[in-house]
């Protein structure tokens, strides 16, 4: 852990390194440092055909009441609590329906180490709420605004206690992503199959004057940003919850208060301006849905992904799988238990699913699973779940699989270890929503 976030320290001083010490003082309201190379490649996964082929010409998630209000962060490199949390808000309102306002100081004051509180933070900090719960602003309300006019650097890296006092909200993410920045279409088709996406961006100084001016003033006559002029200023993390394709940009929300060329925090910037994207699901915590459905992506059948799967309070573990294009084929599960006694299971799973187009913004509940057909583990309480897909029906066609975790008791908890995914598959149908249809239905209120 002392390696990982000394890493992050490293990083952040070589970042902020480049911008001089004349431009720390406009760093300030920015915060993102750029993940390790290598670990963002590895996180990196690509949208399926399907999902590309759905993406309309332009959308905007405003429309379905899914964006929130944009905040302030202030005299603090916060912007990276503030991208993935209003990510967190929006994902909750399209999949659950509620509006929630979250407290961005959970991140802050309780993940840094390895992020760097007011002095910078990563886009894989949304990973923090995989095991932990969000709480609500208006228990944690937010009390670094003020911090560099108390400290010129870091540590401190807050100046407010980490705090889990406040009862916790009943979400947690999973499945975190990150997506090919350069490539319009994947970042966008994220956007539209699994909600708003926290983006990040090298800001420069004529940034400041795109945002501070009057809308149309040139070279930004259209509104949409992008760079002309001007030094490095540093890097800021922001929410990209749309795009309009006549204009290439993204819409995005800021995190400067309600100002900005619109005057309501958002503004819009050219697709080729950012830098990385990431994004995830939500699903819901605690006990409520001890089960969680996967869609590993392989085209080799030596090929496995590896998931990581505990469970808190309880044991017993049942895997269940399958193939989304209506065929029957044959999965090859192997689970290994690491405790209490060392065990292993491998079983041929045969399963046949109605197909459905639009499989990557299913629910569980919309798949007829065989019972009859799955790995039972009775004793598991912890360890890894190695999935392969074998081919016996399509004839080389690329290897898909559904693929179920059922907790017998306590909270389940399944994490890709090893792999990819194309996407995960919610608990709760994303349809259940009012006014939300899936991207694929043609009577979708879908824009």
């Amino acid at each position: 852990m002392r390696h990982k976030w000394m890493v992050g320290l490293i990083v952040a001083v070589v970042f902020l390194g480049m911008i001089g010490m004349t431009g720390f003082a406009q760093a300030q309201e920015l915060g993102w440092i750029p993940m390790d190379p290598a670990e963002y490649e590895f996180f990196m996964a690509e949208q399926p055909l399907t999902a590309l082929q759905a993406i309309p010409a332009s959308y905007d998630w405003r429309d379905l009441g899914a964006v929130t209000p944009a905040k302030n962060q202030a005299n603090c490199g916060s912007c990276w609590s503030f991208s993935a949390t209003g990510a967190f808000e929006a994902h909750i309102k399209i999949l659950f329906d509620e509006t929630l306002d979250l407290a961005e100081q959970k991140l802050v004051s309780c993940y840094s180490p390895p992020n760097l509180g007011c002095c910078g933070g990563y886009m894989s900090a949304i990973r923090f709420y995989e095991s932990e719960q969000p709480l609500l602003e208006s228990c944690y309300p937010y009390g670094d605004g003020a911090f560099f006019s108390k400290h010129d650097d870091c540590p401190p890296y807050s100046d407010v206690a980490c705090s889990n006092s406040c009862s916790p909200v009943n979400y947690n993410t999973t499945g975190f992503y990150t997506i090919k920045a350069s490539d319009s279409a994947q970042v966008k088709s994220s956007i539209y199959q699994d909600g708003p996406a926290p983006v990040a961006f090298t800001v420069y100084s004529d940034f400041r004057t795109y945002w501070n001016s009057p809308l149309g003033t040139p070279p930004w006559t259209d509104g949409v940003y992008f760079h002309n002029s001007g030094a490095v200023a540093g890097g800021h993390a922001v929410l990209a919850f749309g795009w309009d394709d006549s204009k290439n940009c993204y819409l995005i929300k800021n995190s400067w208060g309600l100002t900005g060329p619109f005057g309501d925090g958002t503004f819009k910037m050219r697709y080729d301006q950012i830098r990385e994207a990431v994004n995830f699901v939500v699903v819901e915590g605690g006990s409520s849905g001890s089960k969680l459905g996967v869609l590993p992506h392989v085209t080799n059948p030596k090929t496995a992904v590896v998931y990581n799967v505990t469970i808190t309070g309880g044991k017993g573990l049942t895997v269940q799988a399958g193939d989304p294009y209506g065929a029957t084929d044959t999965v090859l599960l192997k689970a290994k238990q690491k405790s209490p006694n060392k065990k292993s299971a491998k079983q041929n799973v045969l399963y046949s699913s109605t197909p459905l187009a639009d499989f990557c913004a299913a629910a569980v509940d919309d798949w007829d699973t065989d019972t009859a057909h799955s790995v039972n583990l009775p004793d598991f309480t912890k360890g890894t779940v190695s999935i392969k897909v074998k081919d016996t029906g399509h004839g080389g066609y690329p290897k898909n699989a559904l693929v179920k975790f059922i907790a017998a008791s306590g909270t389940l908890d399944v994490k890709v270890k090893k792999g990819t995914e194309t996407c995960r598959v919610s608990v709760a149908a994303p349809e259940a929503a009012p006014g939300v249809k899936r991207a694929s239905d043609p009577n979708s209120e879908v824009r």
